[in-house]
C-alpha cells in the first residue's frame, strides 16, 4: 500500500513538472511574432498596419474555439487535447516561415490562425488535468506555480528566441527552430502524459473535490450526458449571476492591457527607443519575468488571508497599474518632443514595463484555481474556456487599435498609453463593482434559504468568479 502510494506521488510531481516544462514551449508559438515581427516587417518589405492586421485575424479566429476549446477537452480529455494542440501549433509554426506562395500577407495569416488555434487547447488541457491530479485545498498554491509555466516559461522562451536572432539565423530559420521544438513537446505529452489517476489504476488517490463547486456533487463526474447536460451544467449555473458579467469586462479589460504590451512593446523599444532587436526582445522578457512573481504572490495571499484581504490587495495593484501607465504616457510624450535616447531614457521603459506585469498579471491569475474550485472535475475546463473566450476579443483589439494608432499618428505612442491609462481606470471600477454585486448576491441568497431551507445545494453556492473559497 505505501509503495502504490509513492507510486501515485512519484507520478503527481512528474505530472506537474512536466506541465509546467510543455507548456513553456508553447511560448514559442506565442511570443516569436512581436519577437520578430521587426525582422519580419524589414525583411518583406512588410508594413507594421500588416503586422497590426495579422494580429488582430488570428486573434479573431481563436475566438470560437477559445470558447469551445473547454468543451471539447472536458470531453475528450486534457491530456490528448493538450499534445494535439502542441502539434497544431508547433506545424503552424514552421509553416509560417517557409517561403511558399511568396511569404503573401495571406498566406502568413493562415498559417498563423493555423498555429493560433493549436495554442487554444493546451490550457484547458492543463486545467482538467490539474483538477484530476490535485486536492482542491491546493489548488491557489498548485495553480500559481503552474502560472509560471506561461510567465516564467515565456521569459524563458523570448531569451531563447533573442539568442537565435543574435546569432543572425534570420527569422525564418528563427521560426523553423521554435515549430520544431514545440511539435517535439507535442508528441512527448501525447506518449507521457496522463489525465487522472485512474489511468494508471490509481484511481484509490483521486483527489477530492471542492463541495462548494457550482455543481455540486454532480462535479466529481468526468463526462456530460448530452447537449443538453452541457448546457445546464457547464453554462447556465455561470450565466445566472450578475457577478459573472462584472469578472467578465473586468478579466477582458486586463487581458486587453497585457496583449497591448506583449505585442508592441518590442516594436516600441526598436522603434521609439531605438535598442537593437536584440535588446528589445531582451527587455520584454521583464514582463513576463515580474508577471510571474506577481503570481506567485498573488496565490500567496489568495490562500492564506481572507476573502476581504485578497480584494484590497487586488485594488491596490490596480491602482499602482493606473500609475505606472500615467508615467508612462507622459515619459513618451517628453521623449517625443524631446528625442533624448540617453541610457537613463532607454532604462525607464524596461522598469516600467516589469512594473506593469507584476501589477497587470497578478490580479488576474486567480482565475485558473477558480475554475478547478467552481468547475470542478466535470467542467473545470469549460469554466476556463468562457472567461478565456472572451478575453480573446481584447487580443483581437490589441492588433486593431496597435495598428490604426502607431500607422496614423506622429504621436501614436503616447496616444496608445493614455488609452491605456484609461483601461486601467476602468479596471479599478469594475473590480470595486465586482465586490459590490458579490455582496448583494450573498445577502439575497441567504435570505432565499432562510425563506426555504428545503432548497438544493446547487442554489446555495456562490459562484465567486475573482478569489477562490476559503
Amino acid at each position: 500500500m505505501r509503495q502504490t502510494r509513492k507510486r501515485f506521488e512519484r507520478w503527481r510531481l512528474f505530472t506537474m513538472v512536466f506541465l509546467w516544462c510543455a507548456y513553456s514551449c508553447l511560448y514559442f508559438a506565442f511570443s516569436i511574432l512581436s519577437s520578430t515581427q521587426s525582422l519580419i516587417i524589414s525583411g518583406l518589405v512588410s508594413s507594421k498596419k500588416d503586422i497590426g492586421l495579422i494580429i488582430t485575424i488570428f486573434r479573431g479566429v481563436r475566438f470560437l474555439p477559445k470558447l469551445t476549446g473547454g468543451y471539447v477537452v472536458d470531453i475528450f480529455g486534457g491530456d490528448w487535447m493538450f499534445g494535439i494542440g502542441q502539434i497544431i501549433a508547433g506545424l503552424g509554426t514552421i509553416f509560417f516561415g517557409l517561403p511558399l506562395f511568396g511569404s503573401s500577407f495571406w498566406y502568413l495569416t493562415t498559417t498563423s490562425c493555423i498555429q493560433q488555434i493549436g495554442t487554444v487547447y493546451p490550457w484547458p488541457g492543463l486545467i482538467k488535468i490539474c483538477s484530476n491530479w490535485i486536492d482542491y485545498k491546493s489548488t491557489g498554491i498548485v495553480m500559481s506555480i503552474m502560472s509560471l509555466s506561461y510567465l516564467f516559461g515565456a521569459s524563458i522562451v523570448t531569451f531563447i528566441i533573442s539568442l537565435f536572432i543574435k546569432l543572425n539565423l534570420g527569422w525564418r530559420f528563427v521560426y523553423y527552430l521554435s515549430g520544431s521544438i514545440l511539435t517535439a513537446s507535442g508528441i512527448l505529452s501525447l506518449i507521457f502524459l496522463k489525465q487522472s489517476p485512474s489511468k494508471l489504476s490509481l484511481s484509490q488517490y483521486e483527489p477530492r473535490v471542492n463541495p462548494d463547486n457550482v455543481l455540486g456533487r454532480e462535479g466529481n463526474e468526468t463526462g456530460f450526458k448530452g447537449l443538453s447536460d452541457f448546457f445546464a451544467t457547464s453554462c447556465l449555473p455561470f450565466l445566472r449571476t450578475g457577478s459573472f458579467y462584472c469578472v467578465l469586462v473586468w478579466y477582458m479589460a486586463l487581458t486587453f492591457v497585457r496583449y497591448v504590451f506583449s505585442d508592441w512593446f518590442t516594436l516600441y523599444m526598436t522603434e521609439q527607443i531605438h535598442t537593437t532587436p536584440f535588446i528589445s526582445t531582451l527587455s520584454s522578457a521583464g514582463f513576463t519575468l515580474f508577471g510571474g512573481l506577481g503570481a506567485v504572490v498573488m496565490g500567496y495571499v489568495n490562500d492564506k488571508y481572507s476573502t476581504k484581504v485578497r480584494n484590497i490587495f487586488m485594488i491596490v495593484l490596480e491602482v499602482i497599474l493606473c500609475l505606472l501607465l500615467a508615467f508612462m504616457c507622459a515619459f513618451n510624450y517628453y521623449v517625443d518632443l524631446s528625442k533624448n535616447n540617453s541610457f537613463v531614457i532607454s532604462s525607464l521603459p524596461v522598469v516600467a514595463l516589469s512594473l506593469v506585469g507584476f501589477c497587470g498579471i497578478a490580479p488576474s491569475s486567480v482565475t485558473a484555481a477558480m475554475s478547478i474550485n467552481f468547475g470542478g472535475r466535470k467542467v473545470s475546463a469549460t469554466h476556463s474556456s468562457l472567461l478565456d473566450g472572451f478575453g480573446t476579443l481584447m487580443t483581437m483589439l490589441s492588433g486593431t487599435v496597435g495598428r490604426s494608432l502607431l500607422d496614423e499618428s506622429s504621436m501614436g505612442w503616447t496616444r496608445l498609453f493614455f488609452l491605456l491609462f484609461c483601461c486601467s481606470l476602468f479596471i479599478v471600477a469594475s473590480n470595486i463593482l465586482i465586490i459590490f454585486v458579490e455582496k448583494l448576491e450573498s445577502q439575497r441568497k441567504i435570505a432565499q434559504n432562510l425563506e426555504d431551507p428545503s432548497s438544493p445545494l446547487q442554489s446555495d453556492i456562490s459562484i465567486n468568479t475573482v478569489t477562490t473559497s476559503e
